[in-house]
């Protein structure tokens, strides 16, 4: 257990895990490395892994790319850009890894996935 500062402050580790979340919520579409969270933060790369392990039971990196994952199946369900340009936009520089990735996550290809939301089977 995490000891908290006076008051309702967050523990400092809480705080260091918000401001992960937030900086991967607004750099995620770029070529983001897990060490230029560390960085934003100001912790070591192996502290920052421990503190997503605590707090989401998974390491920064699979946070991140399930991040992209959700950010991108938003896309296509709600944009008519095609699976390369939402693989780009959402952090991913290559559209076949995109496309892996999105069926080991969500079961289904994009192209499926985005069928099945708009003929409503999903």
């Amino acid at each position: 257990i995490c000891a908290c500062l006076v008051g309702s402050e967050m523990c400092i580790r809480d705080r260091y895990y918000q401001q992960a979340l937030e900086y991967i919520s607004n750099n995620y579409s770029y070529n983001l490395k897990i060490q230029d969270i560390a960085d934003y933060i100001g912790v070591d790369r192996t502290y920052l892994y421990k503190i997503f392990m605590r707090e989401a039971q998974i390491s920064p990196k699979q946070y991140l790319l399930q991040y992209r994952i959700r950010a991108a199946a938003k896309l296509l369900q709600t944009q008519n850009y095609n699976v390369t340009e939402i693989a780009y936009s959402c952090g991913f520089r290559d559209s076949a890894a995109f496309c892996y990735h999105f069926r080991q996550q969500i079961g289904m290809t994009p192209r499926q996935y985005r069928e099945k939301i708009r003929s409503g089977t999903y």
